[in-house]
């Protein structure tokens, strides 16, 4: 008998826990913000600094591929003073701390911190040297994090609001599953090429 009441208050835990986490999930706010932009909360004598070089060297070197040079993210840097609750909701934050008080220098990677869907990412060390460590030891990671969040945002777009037709085109006639979002128009189908097209209006 004891075990079985064991059994059933486990049971209650686990689907009152998974409740709470569903009903804080839907009164979470959305993100804010850009796409492509990166919130990086750190102190002005470190973003001036080697630091912030880094960041920015790495951060902001070109995307491949395009016709004009654009960097692969937008950084937005601000104090931890000014790291108010307009700024917690933003899509993509780094958020640094470098203090004696921290114990163990680490990388912290979250989803969905204060808003969804959200990457936060949290960097602290002791001092400014294992601090620059952790980065360099670290930074492939944590870019690589916040382009794979900025693909996932756009593929759930994309697929939230398709063009059905092109899609189901696309089956039919080449077996290929491809989505695309509203506003792209087939342009030229033939046996082995296809091209649709997005066309803007031009402005002077």
């Amino acid at each position: 008998m004891k075990k079985l009441t064991l059994g059933i208050f486990i049971l209650i835990f686990i689907f009152s826990s998974c409740n709470s986490d569903k009903v804080r999930e839907s009164l979470m706010p959305n993100v804010t913000g850009k796409a492509g932009e990166v919130v990086v909360v750190i102190e002005n004598a470190y973003w001036e600094g080697a630091i912030g070089d880094t960041l920015k060297t790495y951060f902001l070197q070109p995307q491949i591929g395009l016709p004009q040079a654009e960097p692969l993210v937008d950084l937005v840097n601000i104090p931890s003073v000014a790291f108010t609750d307009i700024f917690k909701t933003h899509r993509n934050i780094i958020y640094t701390y470098i203090s004696s008080s921290v114990k163990k220098p680490e990388v912290l990677i979250k989803r969905d911190f204060h808003a969804k869907p959200q990457l936060y990412i949290n960097i602290e060390a002791p001092d400014k040297e294992s601090f620059m460590e952790l980065l360099m030891a670290n930074r492939e990671k944590i870019l690589a994090a916040v382009l794979k969040i900025e693909r996932e945002r756009i593929i759930s777009t994309y697929n939230k609001y398709p063009e059905r037709g092109l899609k189901n085109h696309l089956m039919k006639t080449h077996d290929l599953t491809v989505t695309m979002p509203k506003g792209y128009r087939l342009r030229i189908d033939s046996t082995d090429f296809v091209w649709y097209s997005y066309e803007t209006q031009l402005t002077s």
